[in-house]
């Protein structure tokens, strides 16, 4: 979505970033193996044994502890109606395998930059307390977050990409809850901040 918003300006007035960001940058020496390891996972995932728990309760234990964080069992049970299918041997969580690659589409941070000064939508970064705003330290100070990098406490590339998005005026706001907030407790507040941020 901020890559659109880069391309057609003229064309998107409002960007809504849930716990996410653009494209993770590459250095440009690194690309070819970034490549590498896409292909190589791709492979890695097509030839993996199918994977399936015994019975639906197991299945959606199994999805509590995501990679993303903790889940509500209410969300993995949301998740399973489109995610969780019953085979013979049992139930399987399914999905594109390719979207667990790294993208091929690699950019530079450089170039991405580029892109975040050709958005002139308004943008409403929607963060988690425990989530991208934790790892990246979105809402400190601009004196802090110099220090944070200077100290290298902090994964450079993306945190100057979210500082690059609030530098152009983008609205910050906050929720507890994890990497599936807009399904969780803050479902409802955060849908009003959409609401409210869409039709400002």
């Amino acid at each position: 979505s901020v890559l659109a918003a880069s391309m057609f300006p003229e064309r998107i007035s409002h960007l809504v970033l849930v716990d996410a960001l653009g494209p993770y940058p590459v250095a440009a020496d690194q690309l070819p193996k970034r490549m590498q390891a896409s292909v190589a996972e791709m492979k890695r995932r097509l030839r993996r044994k199918l994977s399936c728990y015994k019975t639906y309760e197991a299945a959606i234990n199994a999805r509590l502890h995501s990679e993303f964080g903790q889940l509500m069992k209410p969300t993995a049970e949301r998740l399973a109606t489109r995610g969780l299918s019953k085979l013979p041997q049992g139930y399987h969580w399914h999905g594109d395998g390719k979207l667990w690659a790294p993208s091929m589409a690699a950019l530079t941070q450089a170039q991405i930059s580029a892109c975040i000064d050709n958005i002139s939508a308004k943008v409403l970064l929607v963060l988690t307390t425990a989530g991208l705003n934790e790892t990246y330290k979105v809402n400190v100070s601009e004196e802090a977050f110099t220090k944070l990098l200077s100290d290298n406490q902090i994964d450079t590339d993306y945190a100057l990409q979210f500082r690059q998005l609030l530098n152009k005026g983008a609205v910050y706001q906050e929720f507890d809850d994890g990497h599936y907030l807009h399904m969780e407790s803050s479902a409802e507040a955060i849908a009003a901040a959409v609401q409210g941020f869409l039709f400002s």
